[in-house]
């Protein structure tokens, strides 16, 4: 859950509905697990911890809840959709979270936030760097010229797309 929260920080209200189901799915699901792997070979038990931990881990991420934003598994494909279409960020994704306009309920573009990571990324060496820019459209996250955007982004998956794309497209 640590893994969860950091890359997907906003659970809102809904986790305290949402977390001790989960807890309690992947306990049923571990109990059964014990009961049904005693009698087993090592190698299948093995191959039953090893899906059983899949299970847990798709059974977390299927209900964690997002206030304001799409279920984890949504922004998970979103991610690797913006990544994997790559060339088709332009400078116009930029202005995807700007004072003015963004609305952060507003879902036109389902993907918003990772093209708007993206675009950051893509031109981080062409923005204007005097404070006439700014993070995620916020007027208290200028980006000037000794603005390290990586440092600057606000959650764990924010900083997760940065490095991918650091790792892939800086060669």
């Amino acid at each position: 859950m640590k893994i969860l929260d950091s890359l997907f920080p906003y659970p809102g209200f809904k986790a305290i509905v949402a977390l001790p189901i989960i807890y309690g799915i992947s306990s049923v699901i571990i109990i059964l697990g014990v009961f049904l792997t005693k009698k087993l070979n090592l190698k299948l038990q093995i191959a039953s911890w090893i899906l059983i931990f899949v299970i847990n881990t798709i059974v977390a991420v299927r209900f964690y809840p997002q206030q304001g934003r799409q279920t984890a598994i949504k922004q998970i494909v979103n991610t690797y959709n913006v990544i994997s279409n790559y060339g088709t960020i332009n400078k116009n994704d930029l202005e995807l979270y700007t004072t003015n306009e963004y609305n952060a309920f507003d879902k036109n573009v389902p993907d918003d936030k990772e093209r708007y990571i993206t675009a950051l990324f893509k031109f981080r060496n062409e923005i204007k760097r005097d404070g006439s820019n700014f993070l995620y459209g916020q007027k208290d996250k200028p980006i000037l010229g000794d603005t390290n955007i990586k440092e600057q982004l606000d959650d764990g998956k924010d900083r997760l797309i940065w490095w991918i794309l650091e790792t892939s497209k800086n060669k």
